[in-house]
């Protein structure tokens, strides 16, 4: 397992990669034998609370470090992604450049990695949680005010410039991918 510090509150909460994610499939993420839910306990660290979103290849919680007392964002690879023989090591290859890149990129506006592991066979992040609504969200509620709009470009444009800078290039970069604090 690699502890990795985290950095101050994140915008940013898609993955940021160099490839595009695998198609999405409707999963059930496993741990083993066990379906990731509330109260579950995945590398005997992070509890499960409960689910803050879905991805293309996985989910992700809100988990509290019990280590630590902490609450945190756990991204959980999803096993039936893992058990289809002709994905398994894409996906895998995938995964692990995301906890690398995100290991790399120290930025406020880039969700941290705070440790990375394997429950079950089963790859999962645990990233800074972001305790926020997404640009989607905020952009529902209404026409937001032009200094608002201002400042969120200029957030996401110093966060997007240190990824490119690094080599990265974001993919899949939309107002549901981009948290609000």
């Amino acid at each position: 397992t690699l502890d990795v510090p985290a950095t101050a509150a994140a915008m940013v909460a898609a993955t940021v990669v160099d490839v595009a994610p695998p198609p999405p499939r409707p999963t059930t993420t496993l741990t083993g034998s066990e379906v990731v839910g509330h109260g579950v306990v995945i590398a005997g660290r992070y509890e499960v609370g409960g689910e803050l979103g879905r991805g293309a290849f996985g989910n992700v919680y809100r988990a509290t470090d019990r280590q630590s007392g902490k609450e945190v964002a756990l991204k959980v690879l999803s096993a039936l992604r893992l058990a289809d023989p002709s994905e398994r090591e894409r996906v895998l290859r995938w995964f692990q450049r995301e906890a690398k890149v995100l290991g790399w990129l120290d930025h406020p506006g880039i969700v941290a990695l705070l440790n990375v592991g394997e429950d079950g066979g089963v790859p999962w992040l645990a990233l800074e949680l972001v305790d926020g609504e997404t640009l989607a969200a905020r952009m529902a509620r209404g026409k937001l005010p032009q200094r608002e709009v201002v400042r969120i470009l200029r957030e996401l444009l110093s966060a997007l410039g240190h990824a490119h800078r690094a080599g990265v290039v974001h993919r899949d970069l939309k107002p549901a991918n981009v948290l609000l604090d």
